[in-house]
């Protein structure tokens, strides 16, 4: 009801049209309309006007491909997760007898991607399964796109079976289009078969998929790519008990990891090897580095929580009580979390600890921490100990806030981060010998007005695209960009989407408003989390932070 009132409010706002105007506005076409909308995206008021417009105009013409489309485009211009739902719904229910290309799949797709931000895992699946249905026959790029994202529940979820015959259909298909997107869905698909394997104690199947994702990503030069299959096989190693390979495909690509999320999962298996591998105090600085990201994100994945487990047993045979009820301390905390957001996969977690010993143990820690302080002179030391560790905290973390807010106001200040936006020679240590400068300098002239055409923000946009774009070949275009801008493609125009954003977050407070998938969205990404892995490489904050911060001013 809350919804509906504040939506309500919003439409009773907006400006007041005369009837000759609403039917001038029906009159224009589905594309001008949806086009408008497109154009109007940061004036929520402007864009509905089109919005409706067209939404009014299907009912009228009882056109129910419009109809989808029509409560579609509403979706997307509210930034309510719970609005955005409730006109996918009517969005979907216009669609569901429709034998079309795109609907109503695209539309369940839309809608299970938002449950699933949500970590509403259930409802994101059933979202998932229904859209399936109808992309079978009518959309096989959609279809399989679906289905990659089935793969993924099933895999959280625990359903190993049906998430490697899902992710084996979906390498089959994607093997065919390699260099498709860079290969981004076929990359990703090895990936995550990888992690079934693993998960499933199939080992061998494992370092296959591992192996051929190191070679492949190896001839294509894509090292970010290249260590992640590093990792997953120092995953591997680790859970074959084959602990020194794994320290040592893991060590050789720690420093490439990049994202908090899969920092956090490389340091706690890179732990759990050192610690089986009787290196239990080399192992521990691993495991409280997890810790360290645990206590910045209050997020980790299932995975990890024998991290936990690890620290607490350390503890113990060191006979330190502090440390030992610190870390149980921290584990209730992340069971609290687990099981609010992960329901679903925790069930599937090993636990060492579980939460009804876990309460037990932390009160005979405490209790014992209490006989043991009767003197004055150890409840001295020991509060002498608290304030100079408490101490050495705040001085951390306002450190760490004070490095954040520099970040930021970097970002937004007048020290602004160098801009992508001229193809000023950055590289003058040598010249292009293979490359002519006729040809450089009427590149470089171009790629500047791919800049100033905003081109980058084209969804999916490819070397090969920019090349045709400028009509060029992705030989001399990928060389002119790695010697120039000392960045790869990739790079290259996730550098200058995040820079696009940055600057339109900064100046469109309407803009701030919206969801970090629809933010991502505009910018050009596939997704939020690719958005988020961009954002964070080229700020170092992560997006939540910096729009936080954006709206206290």
């Amino acid at each position: 009801m809350k919804f509906l009132i504040l939506s309500l409010s919003f439409l009773f706002s907006l400006p007041l049209l005369s009837q000759s105007e609403i039917d001038s506005l029906t009159q224009k076409k589905y594309t001008e309309l949806s086009s408008r909308v497109r154009e109007n995206i940061d004036n929520q008021k402007e864009a509905l006007i089109y919005a409706k417009a067209y939404l009014n105009k299907a009912k009228k013409e009882n056109n129910q491909l419009g109809l989808g489309t029509g409560y579609r485009l509403h979706a997307n211009i509210f930034r309510d997760k719970n609005l955005k739902i409730s006109y996918l719904d009517s969005a979907i229910n216009a669609t569901l007898n429709m034998d079309h290309q795109y609907y109503p799949a695209l539309l369940l797709l839309y809608r299970g991607g938002i449950y699933y931000d949500q970590k509403r895992f259930k409802a994101s699946l059933q979202d998932y399964l229904m859209a399936n249905t109808y992309a079978k026959n009518n959309n096989e790029e959609l279809y399989y796109t679906i289905k990659f994202n089935v793969g993924i529940i099933k895999r959280q979820i625990g359903n190993f079976e049906e998430a490697e015959n899902i992710f084996d259909q979906c390498l089959e298909y994607e093997s065919e289009y390699k260099d498709f997107d860079d290969g981004d869905m076929y990359f990703s698909t090895l990936f995550q078969l990888s992690n079934v394997y693993y998960e499933t104690k199939q080992f061998s199947k494992a370092t296959e998929i591992n192996s051929r994702g190191i070679l492949e990503t190896l001839a294509r030069k894509d090292s970010t790519r290249y260590y992640h299959f590093v990792v997953n096989e120092g995953i591997n190693l680790t859970l074959q008990k084959k602990y020194t390979a794994a320290i040592d495909s893991i060590y050789k690509a720690i420093d490439h990891i990049e994202t908090k999320d899969d920092l956090a999962v490389v340091y706690h298996y890179l732990g759990l090897a050192l610690y089986e591998n009787d290196q239990k105090k080399q192992s521990i600085p691993y495991f409280q580095k997890v810790d360290s990201i645990f206590l910045e994100t209050y997020d980790l994945l299932p995975s990890c929580r024998s991290t936990y487990e690890k620290l607490i047993n350390y503890f113990k045979e060191t006979k330190d009580l502090k440390n030992q009820l610190l870390y149980t301390t921290r584990l209730l905390k992340l069971d609290s979390i687990l099981s609010d957001d992960y329901k679903y996969l925790v069930k599937n977690v090993y636990k060492e600890y579980d939460f009804p010993e876990l309460m037990s143990y932390q009160k005979e820690l405490i209790a014992e921490l209490e006989n043991n302080s009767k003197t004055t002179t150890y409840w001295n030391i020991f509060l002498m100990i608290t304030v100079i560790v408490s101490t050495i905290f705040l001085i951390y973390y306002y450190k760490q806030k004070k490095k954040y807010k520099q970040r930021f106001d970097t970002l937004i200040g007048k020290e602004k981060l160098q801009t992508s936006e001229s193809n000023t020679i950055k590289n003058t240590s040598k010249v292009l010998e293979d490359v002519d400068e006729e040809t450089v300098n009427k590149v470089l002239l171009e790629l500047d007005n791919f800049i100033k055409n905003k081109s980058y923000l084209k969804n999916q946009i490819t070397l090969n695209d920019v090349a045709k774009l400028i009509n060029t070949n992705t030989k001399y275009l990928s060389k002119i960009i790695n010697h120039y801008q000392q960045k790869n493609f990739n790079t290259y125009i996730n550098d200058l989407r995040i820079e696009y954003l940055i600057d339109r977050l900064n100046t469109d407070k309407n803009f701030r408003k919206y969801t970090i998938s629809a933010i991502a969205e505009e910018g050009g990404f596939s997704n939020a989390l690719s958005f988020s892995r961009a954002f964070t490489k080229k700020t170092s904050l992560k997006p939540s932070y910096f729009l936080k911060e954006l709206n206290k001013r």
